[in-house]
């Protein structure tokens, strides 16, 4: 059985890992993470040898980090510099999901590829760039052998209301649904899928720094979520297009996944309104 080491367990993705790894040959072995007098790198601590480490612990969310952006920043990259440098003393490989990093799209829709150049327009996307840096530093220095996964907007059961599909269903739910910028437009992808493509990472050691989309590759507007909503709930909610955009409603490209169909032998499962109805259920059954 395949030691995976993990950060972050108990966050909504780490939830959905869980879950997956139940029809999987590995185990997960939480972190310990302490924080030495001596040093301003955490080190982490695991009951057993792991030949992976899923980091997955960080502050997350682009609208809170607007306010509080040093604690992105300090926190994101001192405990993502602690998984590389268990990583460069045991030899074991780096599962680090990362986020969409391809900024405004020039041509909504358009997939996007890896070697397209990172861009950020807040201080977690732009934490997450910095990382990925990092990560490939010690793949270059030391021989860190690491997947950056940069997953697009992930969605499922159990996220919390600070992200936008569950946002949209309370809002649905309410009777009267006003959303903000209608014809802003994501590519989402369901939490079981991202799960799946970081438990393949995990037990796939890569070469070197591999970096892989993934999403779903196509997008949809968020009056398109609101009406798939409102059809999974059968809530008949008005839905209005207040089309006041804000710095987080930017246009985005849809995920190119070939690679990581290529490295990885993964992609996306389910659909998207089969993953919106699935996301929906709790809500119906509360």
């Amino acid at each position: 059985m395949i030691q995976i080491g993990v950060t972050g367990h108990r966050g909504f993705i780490g939830r959905a890992v869980e879950n997956a790894i139940a029809n999987a040959q590995a185990a997960l072995i939480p972190a310990h993470i302490s924080y030495p007098e001596t040093s301003f790198v955490p080190e982490l601590e695991f009951s057993e040898p792991v030949s992976c480490l899923l980091h997955l612990a960080a502050k997350t969310g682009r609208q809170a980090s607007g306010s509080s952006p040093a604690d992105f920043y300090v926190l994101n990259m001192s405990l993502t510099v602690a998984a590389l440098e268990h990583c460069r003393k045991t030899g074991a490989h780096l599962v680090f999901p990362s986020t969409y990093v391809y900024g405004y799209a020039r041509e909504p829709g358009k997939v996007v590829s890896e070697m397209a150049e990172s861009s950020a327009n807040n201080p977690y996307t732009q934490s997450k760039i910095v990382e990925e840096t990092i990560i490939k530093a010690y793949a270059r220095d030391f021989g860190v052998n690491a997947w950056i996964l940069r997953i697009f907007n992930v969605y499922g059961p159990g996220q919390n209301n600070n992200y936008i599909v569950p946002e949209l269903i309370e809002k649905v739910r309410s009777g009267v649904c006003k959303i903000r910028s209608g014809s802003t437009s994501r590519d989402f992808v369901y939490s079981s899928d991202v799960a799946d493509a970081i438990l393949l990472a995990s037990v796939t050691p890569p070469l070197g720094c591999e970096v892989v989309n993934i999403g779903s590759g196509q997008v949809f507007t968020l009056m398109e979520v609101a009406e798939t909503i409102d059809a999974a709930t059968s809530s008949g909610a008005e839905l209005l297009d207040e089309r006041v955009k804000s710095s987080n409603d930017y246009p985005v490209y849809a995920a190119d996944i070939s690679r990581a169909r290529n490295l990885l032998g993964w992609g996306p499962k389910i659909s998207f309104r089969d993953g919106i109805a699935q996301t929906c259920k709790p809500y119906l059954l509360g």
